[in-house]
């Protein structure tokens, strides 16, 4: 029940995220044919003021992707694999949000032993959403201290919505949020999370 009820959260979330964003743009192995199609913006610019611009935002991004793995270690044994991958990401106000679903085994290909959409035992898809919410943009104040630059209320949703109980995965992660200056073009940020595990 929850990890449909997550489902059904899911699907409102980017809804909610494209209207607004119309209304207002690895891994070892990991992607060796890897193809890019872009959907959403690709510049922090303002909007186009002659309106030809071919974005939707000027603050969503997304985009739509095949990605081809091989030899990839989510557990104990390696996987191949090539799936489908929407990414989105943008900056609003205080908000920062990131995430993206991945659709394994999109066209059937992948290890024997790994399960993918179209397998009766499979994972339909696998989510990850991190949203957070800066304190320094909301309050219109800098908060840093020493190396700390900025705080955030950061959390961390994952969905694994596997085919049956036993290998599905609804876990919600919150706590506090710091990015620190590291003097180089290096990001550093560290959070530490409290964890809601949830029953499928």
């Amino acid at each position: 029940m929850y990890a449909r009820a997550g489902a059904w959260l899911l699907l409102f979330f980017l809804g909610a995220c494209a209207m607004w964003s119309a209304g207002a743009a690895g891994e070892e192995g990991e992607a060796e044919a890897q193809i890019e199609v872009p959907v959403g913006a690709a510049s922090d610019g303002p909007d186009d003021a002659s309106g030809d611009s071919p974005y939707l935002s000027d603050w969503f991004h997304q985009q739509v992707q095949i990605i081809g793995s091989h030899n990839i270690r989510f557990g104990p044994r390696p996987v191949d694999d090539i799936y489908l991958e929407y990414e989105f990401f943008g900056t609003k106000g205080p908000f920062d949000l990131y995430g993206y679903i991945d659709f394994n085994k999109i066209f059937g290909v992948g290890s024997d032993f790994n399960s993918g959409v179209w397998d009766g035992d499979g994972s339909p898809f696998f989510t990850e959403l991190q949203p957070r919410m800066s304190l320094d943009r909301l309050f219109k104040r800098d908060f840093g201290i020493g190396p700390i630059k900025e705080w955030f209320v950061a959390t961390d949703y994952i969905l694994d919505f596997g085919q049956n109980r036993s290998s599905r995965q609804n876990t919600f992660y919150v706590g506090p949020g710091a990015a620190i200056d590291t003097h180089s073009p290096v990001n550093l940020e560290v959070n530490f999370f409290f964890r809601r595990q949830f029953a499928c």
